[in-house]
């Protein structure tokens, strides 16, 4: 049972938001940091919501986690993977930018390139491209979280030749099937990979054998998959391997 009001505070907080930090709950109900682990760890062994590293999510959280909790997981390794993957783009070049959390870390490197057509269908990326004040083009369409999909979404893309694509997903196999869990995020993805001349995956630790439903393509369909992920896991494809050691500077 909720054992006082702060607990069900901390409740209703993570109904509405669907998942919030330790610090973030600590400062809206006016607690201490510790005194927020010890509810949550409690509520969590209850019953009441999903304990997760560095907060809590919504006892049935949808099969995509929330953004602000993806924008936290693995953060450092996702900042040196896009990092990594803005030394692909050369200027003039038109890149597809997906949704994702990763991807949207080249997005600060893009200035230092002239002439350049971003398409994107993320709404963190759109933010980020509004802020640094850059030209980029969005998909539009249905939204869903937060990102656009849908038929609409699609037919723009295809109307599209572009040089690179930036994805991320929630999983790539040990048999480097690369798999994600939006249904109609996933077509989305694959309709940005066959009009992409080439091909970049961004994978961080979290992403290997995580659980997925959607396959959208295979490591042999790629040409680059730029990770902190050890080359071991795919010795057969170390040609399409990119490695960024974990403890390197961006």
């Amino acid at each position: 049972m909720i054992k006082n009001e702060r607990q069900s505070q901390i409740l209703e907080i993570i109904k509405s938001t669907k998942y919030a930090s330790v610090s973030k709950l600590a400062k809206l109900t006016y607690s201490s940091c510790p005194t927020i682990r010890r509810d949550l760890d409690y509520l969590s062994l209850n019953g009441y919501l999903t304990r997760t590293h560095g907060g809590a999510m919504d006892l049935a959280p949808s099969m995509i986690p929330p953004l602000d909790y993806r924008k936290e997981v693995a953060k450092e390794q996702k900042k040196l993977i896009g990092a990594k993957a803005a030394s692909f783009i050369q200027d003039g070049m038109v890149i597809f930018i997906d949704e994702s959390v990763t991807a949207s870390f080249i997005i600060n490197k893009l200035p230092e390139f002239k002439n350049l057509t971003i398409i994107t269908n993320g709404l963190l990326a759109t933010n980020l491209l509004s802020e640094l004040k850059l030209d980029f083009l969005c998909t539009g369409g249905e939204i869903s979280g937060d990102c656009f999909i849908g038929s609409y979404a699609e037919k723009f893309i295809r109307g599209v030749n572009a040089d690179i694509c930036f994805f991320s997903t929630a999983s790539i196999f040990k048999d480097g099937t690369i798999a994600d869990n939006g249904k109609y995020e996933s077509s989305l993805k694959k309709t940005m990979l066959d009009y992409s001349k080439r091909k970049i995956y961004l994978a961080d630790d979290t992403k290997f054998n995580a659980h997925a439903i959607y396959n959208i393509a295979s490591i042999e369909n790629i040409d680059y998959m730029i990770t902190t992920i050890t080359e071991e896991n795919f010795e057969q494809h170390a040609d399409k391997i990119v490695i960024v050691p974990k403890n390197s500077s961006v």
